[in-house]
């Protein structure tokens, strides 16, 4: 059984990194971070007024609350989700320093040096996202930049997050049924950070179900995987024990979106038969050309 203690990539037959198991910083005050954000999140939910919608959903029977841009059915362009009543909750969760440190840490733009290598001691490093897949990262900055140039009111959850969503999943048994979150980007990541008071040897385990995989996964853990792809869950804690969790993640129709000039699929179309048949046959070869965008790892170091 893998332990998310220190930073392990998880390679595919090509030395693909496909997954990252993101151990805590070595800082005492970050640990300090995770537990008032699960304290927070305790606090927030045990007053919130949840409806049933955001306690059952395709992920499990938890209350959850997704923040962020989003681009769904029925929208002609990218919009800040509506979280109605749960407004004033939600912007305290993200203007609280803590929480943003967390973020910026899945990001993976606090405290890394730009210059950092993993190859150093695995141990030691402080590794996510943008160390792990710094060409995957770029995409998702890159696509991010081209968005908020053309929409520039559109406000991210984070300015330190390449990130356009995330989902604050509260306690206080935060149990995920066996799950792809196919309206994220297919070949991107998402982060996962658990947070709570639980015994990680009881209970709150990742389930990786095509890699056959259990992981141990303690609070303040961050795993990063394709969740669009690779079905996950994660295990109950014991009786008496808390888990929560939080996780940043990209829809899939973002990028369409700015693929097609900042227009759905059926505006482009109908603006240009031309534009849209080209656009469309790029598409054709997308996958690879997200998969080139993951780094291998090889004898110790990333290539």
């Amino acid at each position: 059984m893998l332990v998310c203690s220190i930073n392990h990539p998880i390679l595919d037959q090509l030395k693909r990194i496909v997954v990252v198991l993101v151990a805590k910083p070595k800082d005492p005050s970050y640990d300090s971070a995770t537990r008032r954000v699960f304290e927070k999140m305790t606090n927030e939910g045990e007053s919130a007024s949840f409806v049933p919608k955001e306690t059952n959903h395709c992920r499990g029977s938890f209350p959850a609350i997704n923040v962020g841009v989003s681009l769904g059915p029925g929208d002609n362009k990218p919009r800040r989700v509506s979280v109605g009543k749960h407004d004033e909750m939600v912007q305290r969760l993200l203007n609280d320093g803590d929480v943003q440190r967390l973020a910026s840490h899945q990001d993976g733009r606090w405290p890394i040096h730009e210059t950092c290598q993993p190859d150093a001691d695995l141990k030691a490093t402080i590794a996510s996202f943008k160390l792990w897949a710094p060409k995957l990262h770029q995409h998702y900055r890159e696509y991010q930049g081209k968005l908020r140039a053309h929409i520039p009111d559109l406000k991210p959850n984070f300015p330190r997050s390449v990130f356009s969503s995330m989902a604050f999943n509260f306690g206080p048994n935060v149990e995920t049924i066996p799950h792809q979150d196919i309206l994220n980007l297919p070949y991107g990541w998402c982060a996962i950070q658990a947070l709570g008071d639980f015994d990680p040897q009881a209970g709150g385990h990742i389930v990786l179900w095509e890699l056959k995989l259990i992981i141990e996964f303690p609070p303040g853990s961050i795993i990063l995987i394709p969740s669009a792809t690779i079905t996950h869950s994660n295990l109950p804690v014991r009786a008496g024990d808390q888990r929560a969790s939080i996780t940043q993640y990209t829809g899939g129709s973002i990028f369409r979106y700015v693929d097609s000039g900042f227009m759905l699929d059926c505006e482009l179309k109908a603006k240009s038969r031309k534009l849209y048949d080209q656009v469309y046959a790029e598409r054709e070869g997308r996958w690879m050309t997200g998969l080139s965008y993951l780094s291998k790892y090889e004898n110790g170091k990333l290539c």
